[in-house]
């Protein structure tokens, strides 16, 4: 039952980047040396001279979609919502705001072809939505990729592809992967050709990544459920490398 205000620190306002490095790599790199207690500074471009051949990366393969939606009422009061979950194919579990505007039954305009209609209201809203053709179109057109609230920019397309890996393929996730980030294609080659290993996973980071604690305990604080994909080639191999006493290094 540990204290969660044993976490609290300041963070100034002004340390929180509110632009990407203008190249990948260049971001910065923290390296903390159990070993010799030490803890030094480093550009992410130069991550492999603490990497060699017994190392295996597991990065996560999840592709970020445009989950944030602006639409507004029949009447014209602006409705701003974000997609959770899928639960059909037109109907997505979703949070609103302001919520308290609608009502069931209410209808949601996001475009000429995007539209929704207010199935349920308990503790998320149960919209479904009415197009045609391919809805993740609508959503690449219509949608805003959903950046964390403490990124204040005035237009968030601007980080349409920097808010995505090199190597994301399966679409899913509500947020960044963000610890993948920072690898460039070339990074990975670099890597590759020291020995290191690389096995892809997808884990679909959901909206609790956004989700603030206000539990005073930790056991109180709820967390989110996320969905994950392992296929058993590469469970397979991560055992293996595990038995061979690989250091296995999460991204």
């Amino acid at each position: 039952h540990m204290d969660t205000q044993l976490f609290d620190y300041t963070l100034p306002d002004h340390l929180i980047a509110q632009t990407p490095a203008d190249k990948r790599d260049e971001s910065k790199l923290m390296v903390v040396d159990r070993h010799t207690q030490t803890i030094s500074h480093h550009v992410f471009r130069n991550i492999g001279e603490f990497l060699d051949s017994n190392t295996v990366l597991v990065v996560n393969n999840t592709e970020v979609f445009n989950a944030r939606l602006k639409g507004h009422k029949l009447t014209g009061a602006a409705i701003e919502v974000f997609l959770l979950e899928q639960r059909s194919a037109t109907q997505w579990t979703c949070l609103a705001k302001p919520a308290k505007r609608l009502r069931k039954d209410d209808t949601i305009i996001f475009s000429d072809y995007l539209s929704a209609t207010v199935i349920e209201k308990n503790t998320h809203l149960l919209l479904d939505f009415n197009f045609s053709g391919d809805f993740y179109e609508h959503l690449n057109r219509d949608g805003e990729v959903p950046l964390p609230p403490y990124i204040k920019v005035q237009d968030p397309a601007t980080f349409q592809q920097r808010y995505q890996t090199i190597y994301a393929s399966e679409r899913g996730s509500v947020a960044a992967p963000t610890a993948g980030l920072h690898f460039t294609p070339m990074l990975l080659d670099q890597l590759r050709s020291q020995g290191v290993l690389v096995e892809e996973i997808t884990l679909h980071v959901g909206y609790g990544t956004f989700k603030p604690i206000d539990a005073a305990s930790l056991h109180d604080h709820e967390m989110h459920e996320e969905r994950f994909r392992i296929n058993a080639e590469t469970a397979k191999r991560l055992n293996q490398y595990r038995l061979e006493g690989k250091r296995i290094i999460a991204v």
